[in-house]
């Protein structure tokens, strides 16, 4: 991933080098859908939470998705992170469907997402 154009990880830190946040995006291709770009993930440190970093990161997602002219950013989120959909939702981000996520495990050693 580290020398392919369609991902990139921002980091959010402190002065003293502190990473305190950071944003996974990837650019998601598909037949079915306009190309869009894709919130890998999400983190932001607890004891940093609520301060508009991630409300930044994010921002900072949406520049970059104009930039590139993606015409649209989707994620996903578990359902149980109902703190998570409240600040999806103040950023004016719809959910348009609910899914359901399945996986078939084909090597026994490898962890399940």
């Amino acid at each position: 991933m580290n020398n392919s154009e369609d991902h990139l990880l921002l980091v959010a830190e402190l002065p003293q080098n502190n990473v305190v946040a950071v944003v996974y995006l990837k650019k998601h291709r598909s037949l079915f859908v306009e190309t869009s770009l894709e919130v890998g993930g999400l983190v932001v440190d607890k004891a940093h939470r609520s301060k508009g970093i991630g409300r930044l990161l994010m921002q900072k997602a949406e520049d970059i998705a104009k930039e590139w002219n993606i015409p649209f950013i989707r994620l996903t989120s578990n359902i149980k992170r109902v703190k998570a959909h409240k600040f999806y939702r103040e950023l004016g981000y719809d959910q348009p469907k609910t899914s359901h996520y399945f996986i078939k495990t084909l090597l026994t050693d490898s962890p399940r997402q």
